[in-house]
């Protein structure tokens, strides 16, 4: 996210167009506490905490199938 340097004086279209910035760039983030749902092209990708190694999970036809990265 990149907000708009500050006015030297508040202004208060400044300050509400950085908040609406906040506020979208804050939507795309995921939250604690709830489900998270992966669409649109993005893919999980999960990281073997023993052997380091990272595995892409997907769902075929309702099978989960786990590929080495």
């Amino acid at each position: 996210m990149k907000l708009p340097r500050p006015r030297p004086t508040y202004d208060a279209h400044d300050e509400a167009q950085a908040r609406t910035l906040i506020e979208q760039a804050d939507a795309q983030n995921v939250k604690r506490g709830q489900d998270v749902e992966i669409a649109g092209g993005a893919v999980l990708i999960l990281t073997d905490t023993v052997t380091g190694g990272r595995v892409r999970v997907t769902v075929a036809s309702g099978v989960v199938v786990v590929t080495a990265v």
